[in-house]
């Protein structure tokens, strides 16, 4: 496994975070071992000396009790764990910053971006696959993501899948103006929202391939980010553009 490889499937935990967080480090045989076993047999010259990185393996093992144990988990959920533990606790590796900057501009310049879908079974979830932008899923505090092996991720590229429905007479595809990502996000809440009949003016019955809904573009937008925080990643705009390839608006009926 190459720890600097964003796209493979997995991070070892010990690598991934000494390679983050303590990389160059004197006392890495030291760290190693608190991560493994915790402040059993640790030097006492270490924990006199190194108080900062004491506590934030202290953090990490407390707070992520699942650290005690080797483990295997992707990239991103690597990246949000350190992402979202407060940084009064650490400094993130400088060699670690660059090689994530220069993935993230290449694959901006490659597809114009990431997205993130993720689905968990319960009871660590509904089971249902959630899909957001990265900047939103390594930093957001709010988002309800249980660190945990049964989680599946995928990385998704924003290029185009869907074309757009809508009006027909349209140049462009739908997908290349809102993106794959923020595509795939929007047909995810509409589902659920048809699924948990969250949002009465949507309908499960389908006109022209499309489910069919009461309301205006513009008002199934607003009310599928009332419901779903996550797409306030996104604009208002990009969801009523993205609405159209899914749902019939501003349905009365034959």
């Amino acid at each position: 496994m190459d720890v600097e490889d964003f796209d493979c499937d997995d991070w070892r935990r010990t690598q991934a975070l000494m390679w983050m967080l303590f990389e160059n480090d004197e006392h890495r045989e030291d760290i190693s071992h608190f991560l493994n076993l915790g402040s059993k047999d640790i030097s006492p010259d270490f924990m006199k000396g190194s108080k900062e990185k004491v506590d934030l393996l202290s953090h990490l093992r407390t707070t992520h009790t699942w650290l005690r144990r080797s483990i295997n988990l992707h990239p991103a959920v690597w990246m949000r764990l350190v992402f979202t533990t407060p940084s009064r606790h650490f400094q993130l590796s400088d060699r670690f910053l660059r090689a994530y900057s220069e993935w993230r501009h290449l694959k901006a310049q490659a597809s114009g971006g990431i997205n993130v879908s993720f689905s968990c079974q319960p009871p660590l979830c509904s089971g249902d696959t959630m899909t957001v932008s990265i900047d939103y899923f390594l930093h957001s505090t709010t988002l309800n993501f249980p660190f945990s092996q049964e989680i599946k991720i995928k990385l998704i590229d924003d290029l185009g899948e869907y074309a757009e429905k809508s009006p027909k007479n349209n140049s462009r595809p739908t997908s290349e103006v809102v993106g794959r990502g923020s595509m795939t996000m929007i047909e995810d809440c509409i589902k659920d929202a048809i699924k948990k009949r969250t949002i009465n003016s949507l309908k499960s019955v389908k006109n022209e391939e499309r489910f069919v809904c009461s309301l205006t573009r513009e008002k199934l937008a607003e009310a599928l980010q009332a419901r779903y925080k996550h797409t306030r990643s996104i604009s208002v705009d990009t969801i009523v553009r993205g609405v159209g390839s899914f749902v019939r608006c501003s349905y009365r009926g034959p």
